[in-house]
């Protein structure tokens, strides 16, 4: 009785051992693999009679030590060339080369299908060498980072090239029985394409704005985004700094230890640079979005029905909201001589970009919006949602910094400071930290008139053919639902037309040209810099815009000095051609 108990124990003890170790990492499996050995000794011990004579029974427990390791090493077997056969293949380590070297040699021997711009042109090409290698190559500077890089010697991949890996190495969308042909006939691989949404000339434009910004502070940091405002397609998405995705991809006809090194040299200096050129600012990088965020707090005070752009607010300065002081930024409010009194209308705190106003509207009794409606609103925008694009690697935007969910916006309610958090953060500043392709939805929402579109950027994926590329995929333009009623749209619509046509946006006007927008100048807390924002949305006609801009620079300084300028020149260019 008490030798079946101990062998029912075993067993469970065995299975519950492999059942954890199996759900974590290898040292959790390796731990739990060696916590059973007992057991599975105990059992071939137990399962097996007890011969008569001492010398058999060493013989018997010799026996049982040698099947333990056997049913060990089975197991590890097991799990790594079945149960986890594809992650061991395709692991990789930050400075290590790839776990598999059968598998970079077969990727180098890979035609992996190319990127393409939205007019035709390589984004990431290709290069056939001698012996059936090819080469990874990225010919335009202003749209290779775009791609993420490809990197089988050493880092493995990045971005599109990992995202979309198996599309590009022709696993996915490829006929098997034709690849299993072309295997016994020792023909190349050939991978599908990619085809993105990005127009090169208007990419090279908004890169060259970053570059040449008007900061004095820290340098031109920063990110601009272009979204076609009908359809959620990424026109331009450009980053400052950058890395070259060209000295990250092996050469294959080059000695492999010495592109390791040069790689790696490379990659050293990239992690080194205080700049940090590996982060997408576009779409990696989180800030504080300063008052461009008013614009989210202006639609959600209309479409509450709490407010109109003619609301008037009581702003000498300053509001004290729960013992503590909010005040308008030094350099925002007007003149006495154009605005001689404390009595500002919502509009005019929009468009002379008053914290004090937008503070009351949101957290300041009785009539304010409130944190559940705030809140509310800011997930309607996207803020928190980790699916706001699904097809290129994107950060979430958050409101609680403090907190490991970027959907978790309790820090707005605590009974301490919630009050004074939903006040700043209806200003851009609190805790909230977003992305500029954040931004650029939220601009993108108010010329739709309140419905959200999904940001884009693989417009569609084409297997290559002798009589003509086979269509794999295009995508279908989506909307992630209205957010607000039409009626709000077209309010707040106007509004960022008259922030550029009386208020601190003047400089973004374009004679015979839409221009629509909201500064920002966001508080760092870092040596007294800002960054410089600016949100825009653009076009022929005032009420259907064709785009929506985004610009922000690191620590740039006032948006309407830095940030403005940029965008400015971005669409200018948007006025003068015709990218549809």
């Amino acid at each position: 009785m008490l030798s079946s108990i101990g062998k029912s124990l075993a067993v469970i003890a065995i299975a519950a051992l492999l059942f954890l170790g199996s759900t974590g990492d290898d040292q959790r499996w390796l731990e739990c693999l060696f916590g059973a050995a007992p057991f599975i000794l105990y059992l071939t011990w137990a399962l097996v009679p007890t011969p008569a004579g001492q010398e058999n029974r060493a013989v018997q427990r010799l026996g049982g030590v040698l099947l333990t390791f056997f049913v060990l090493i089975s197991l590890q077997l097991l799990r790594e060339q079945v149960l986890t056969a594809d992650a061991t293949k395709n692991r990789t380590q930050v400075g290590v080369v790839i776990s598999d070297p059968r598998r970079a040699d077969a990727e180098l021997r890979t035609q992996r299908g190319r990127i393409y711009d939205a007019t035709g042109q390589p984004v990431a090409d290709r290069l056939i060498q001698p012996g059936g290698y090819v080469k990874r190559t990225y010919p335009n500077p202003y749209t290779a980072y775009l791609a993420g890089y490809y990197s089988p010697l050493r880092f493995g991949n990045f971005g599109l090239e990992d995202m979309y890996n198996n599309w590009m190495i022709g696993q996915q969308g490829n006929n098997a029985l034709e690849d299993q042909i072309n295997a016994l006939l020792h023909r190349p691989t050939i991978g599908n394409d990619l085809h993105l949404t990005i127009n090169p000339d208007l990419q090279q434009v908004a890169t060259n704005a970053l570059l040449n910004c008007n900061s004095q502070a820290t340098g031109c940091i920063g990110a601009a985004v272009v979204l076609d405002a009908h359809t959620g397609a990424v026109l331009a998405m450009a980053s400052s700094p950058h890395f070259d995705p060209n000295q990250i991809a092996a050469d294959p006809s080059a000695d492999p230890d010495k592109e390791r090194k040069r790689i790696t040299t490379y990659w050293n200096s990239l992690q080194s640079d205080a700049a940090h050129p590996l982060v997408l600012r576009a779409t990696a990088g989180l800030y504080p979005p300063g008052s461009t965020f008013k614009t989210v707090t202006l639609a959600a005070g209309i479409d509450t029905g709490k407010f109109t752009l003619q609301s008037p607010f009581q702003d000498p300065g300053y509001v004290d909201i729960n013992n503590h002081r909010e005040v308008d930024c030094s350099t925002c409010r007007p003149p006495l001589s154009v605005h001689p009194s404390n009595i500002f209308t919502m509009m005019e705190g929009y468009q002379w970009s008053l914290n004090v106003v937008f503070a009351s509207t949101a957290a300041l009794p009785p009539n304010a919006i409130g944190a559940s409606a705030m809140a509310e609103y800011m997930r309607r925008f996207g803020v928190g949602n980790g699916n706001l694009m699904t097809d290129y690697p994107l950060s979430t935007s958050r409101v609680c910094a403090g907190s490991k969910d970027p959907a978790d916006m309790q820090c707005l309610f605590s009974s301490d400071n919630g009050p004074n958090l939903t006040a700043e953060t209806a200003f851009g500043q609190g805790e909230l930290q977003v992305t500029p392709m954040q931004m650029a939805v939220v601009a993108a929402t108010v010329a739709r008139g309140g419905d959200v579109p999904q940001p884009y950027v693989v417009n569609g994926i084409t297997q290559p053919a002798a009589g003509g590329d086979k269509v794999l995929f295009v995508a279908q333009p989506k909307s992630l639902g209205r957010i607000m009623t039409p009626q709000t749209g077209a309010t707040v619509r106007q509004a960022m037309y008259t922030s550029v046509q009386k208020g601190w946006a003047n400089g973004a006007a374009i004679p015979g040209y839409a221009v629509g927008g909201k500064t920002g100048t966001a508080e760092t807390g870092v040596n007294g810099n800002s960054h410089s924002w600016f949100i825009a949305i653009c076009g022929r006609d005032p009420n259907n815009p064709d785009y929506a801009v985004a610009v922000m620079f690191e620590n740039g300084g006032e948006g309407t000095r830095v940030a403005l300028p940029a965008a400015k020149k971005i669409m200018l260019w948007l006025s003068q051609n015709n990218i549809k």
